[in-house]
């Protein structure tokens, strides 16, 4: 968004998304506010909240709540690069920089590139790199082992929301089908798309090995696992179906923490 000079070293760091608190928390900078996990939510990120405990909840900030950021009395912003609305709105209130979720020409949000950038700009450019070379340690032992137990059986990450079936593109999962190189469906969305929506009847065509399945609502999972399609697929008569958690794999991907935490999560879902 330009030019924004941070004047001596910030004592008050609020950060107003997920994704940016994970950035954060990833260089070491703990925030002293940060916005919860999810509309109507007073909880943090679940993978983050063990990270957070000294830290005050500023409920969820997708449209910035001016008030309660002043009421912080922040000394440095960290929003996201979808506020770039509020940037002059927030930078009257505290210095403010808009953490990026970087894509490649495809598409996919690349966790390297965003948290280097955001180094770059905290002046935090060597934990940054020191972050990575963890990060791909541990993402290339982990493909080792999860080729072994599974070889080129295909994964699917889908979310049931609102009564609709949502087939997640690579966009988001670089960490499944990058980092770890599991093997998506043929039809997997392009990577333009976030995701598509598809009906319960294309499901048999897709018939994947493996099946992450996000649910924003338990109710509507029982009620899709009662239907003759789903118990015919593949992953549901293997048991190779994983329900898995919002607030790590939907709020996760993207940032270094909740990446690693979807590693350790996918190598005990497959290699069980």
């Amino acid at each position: 968004m330009g030019e924004t000079v941070i004047k001596g070293e910030p004592q008050h760091i609020i950060s107003l998304f997920p994704a940016a608190t994970d950035y954060l928390l990833a260089l070491g900078i703990v925030p002293e506010a940060a916005s919860s996990n999810e509309e109507g939510s007073d909880q943090f990120p679940t993978y983050l909240s063990d990270q957070l405990q000294g830290s005050k909840n500023i409920g969820w900030q997708v449209d910035p709540n001016f008030e309660s950021i002043l009421a912080a009395e922040p000394d440095l912003i960290i929003g996201q690069d979808f506020m770039s609305d509020a940037y002059s709105s927030l930078s009257k209130i505290a210095p403010t920089l808009l953490a990026e979720k970087l894509k490649d020409d495809q598409g996919i949000i690349r966790m390297k590139t965003s948290l280097l950038h955001m180094g770059d700009m905290l002046g935090k450019t060597e934990q940054a790199k020191q972050v990575i070379e963890d990060y791909e340690a541990k993402a290339k032992d982990a493909q080792a082992k999860i080729k072994q137990a599974i070889g080129d059986e295909t994964v699917m990450f889908l979310r049931l929301s609102d009564k609709e079936v949502r087939y997640y593109s690579k966009r988001n999962y670089e960490v499944l089908y990058d980092d770890l190189g599991l093997t998506p469906p043929p039809s997997i969305p392009d990577p333009s798309e976030s995701m598509k929506v598809i009906s319960m009847e294309m499901l048999p065509t897709i018939n994947p090995d493996h099946i992450f399945l996000l649910s924003s609502d338990p109710n509507e999972t029982s009620e899709l696992e009662k239907t003759a399609v789903w118990k015919g697929l593949n992953a549901v008569k293997n048991n190779h179906v994983y329900n898995v958690d919002y607030g790590l794999w939907f709020q996760g991907p993207g940032g270094p923490i909740g990446q690693t935490k979807i590693i350790e999560e996918t190598v005990q879902f497959l290699t069980q």
